[in-house]
C-alpha cells in the first residue's frame, strides 16, 4: 500500500481552493449576516470539528462548508496503484440563518456546492457526485447539516 496522505492534502487543498473562489458559492455565503467573505467559512473537516469538539476553540461561524476527503480502496494495476477517494463537502448553519434567509437559500448552496464538486480536477478521474443529504437537524452542534459525496480516483 501507498502512502496517499500527500495526494488527499492536495486534493482537499483544490477543493478548498475551488470551493473559495466560487463566486455563486461565496455570494450566497455573504448573503448571511456577519459573513464578509464566504471564503472565511470554507474550511477542512477537522478544523470544523475542532469547532465544535474542544472546549478552549472558538465558537463556529454561524455557517460552515468543511471539506474531507479519504481513501476508500487501493488495487495494484500494471505496476502501479489505483486508489479512490471519498470527498464529502459539508453544509451546516443555525436554524435561525435558515429562517433569515430565502427558503430556497439551502438547496441552492448545495447546488453551487455539487457544481464545484463535480467539475474535474486536471489529472484526477472524476466519478461525480455519488450521494448527498438534504439538511437536516443535528441537536448535538445545534445546527442543520447536509453534504454533498463524490468519488474520485487517482492513479500514482
Amino acid at each position: 500500500m501507498s502512502d496517499h496522505r500527500p495526494r488527499i492534502r492536495e486534493l482537499r487543498g483544490e477543493i478548498l481552493t475551488r470551493l473559495a473562489t466560487n463566486d455563486q458559492l461565496t455570494d450566497l455565503l455573504e448573503a448571511v449576516d456577519g459573513i464578509d467573505d464566504g471564503g472565511d467559512v470554507i474550511v477542512p473537516a477537522f478544523v470544523s470539528r475542532a469547532w465544535h469538539e474542544d472546549d478552549g476553540a472558538p465558537d463556529p461561524p454561524d455557517v460552515v462548508v468543511h471539506v474531507m476527503v479519504r481513501t476508500e480502496t487501493e488495487e495494484p494495476r500494471n505496476l502501479r496503484t489505483e486508489a479512490s477517494f471519498n470527498v464529502q463537502i459539508g453544509f451546516e448553519y443555525r436554524p435561525s440563518i435558515g429562517r433569515s434567509q430565502l427558503t430556497t437559500w439551502p438547496d441552492d448552496v448545495l447546488d453551487a456546492i455539487a457544481a464545484v464538486g463535480n467539475d474535474r480536477v486536471a489529472g484526477w478521474y472524476w466519478d461525480g457526485e455519488t450521494g448527498g443529504t438534504d439538511p437536516t437537524f443535528d441537536d448535538t452542534i445545534n445546527r442543520f447539516v447536509a453534504g454533498k459525496t463524490f468519488e474520485i480516483r487517482r492513479i500514482a
